[in-house]
């Protein structure tokens, strides 16, 4: 078998399973949380690699790295917003604290039918854009580093 359907299998794990919400929720803003997801997920993904890799400290710091590029920078939102594309986060109403940074969620004001379509297809759309990015960086790097 090739090296790719363990890459899918090991993403899917890594991202999904093994990252619990404290993860999830903080590794944008800070880098303790995202470091230990980045860690478990290049884990994980290196162990299901070896079935057809050989093992090097090189590829866990590539998967580690092109994980970290993702999920520990906005890149993804930045992606989202040049394509004026809403997610769940940036659609719906916040409140501001007293330095201007928008904050938690207001939850009194009623969104119209229009709003929550383009705020659901805008959430779907950012796990698949946010998925293709990761396999995609990871696919290309293996091919030409590891192959």
């Amino acid at each position: 078998m090739d090296w790719f359907p363990w890459l899918l299998i090991g993403h899917f794990l890594g991202d999904f399973v093994f990252q619990n919400n404290w993860m999830a929720l903080n590794k944008k803003e800070q880098t303790y949380p995202c470091f230990i997801h980045c860690t478990i997920y290049s884990c994980i993904v290196t162990l299901f690699l070896m079935q057809e890799l050989n093992f090097s400290l090189f590829l866990f710091l590539f998967i580690f790295l092109s994980h970290y590029i993702l999920d520990g920078t906005h890149l993804v939102d930045k992606w989202m917003k040049f394509y004026d594309i809403r997610s769940w986060d940036s659609s719906l109403p916040r409140a501001e604290d007293r330095y201007g940074k928008k904050t938690y969620i207001i939850w009194t004001e009623h969104p119209i039918a229009k709003d929550v379509v383009i705020t659901s297809f805008g959430s779907i759309l950012y796990v698949v854009i946010d998925n293709i990015l990761h396999i995609t960086m990871m696919t290309l790097g293996i091919k030409y580093l590891f192959s």
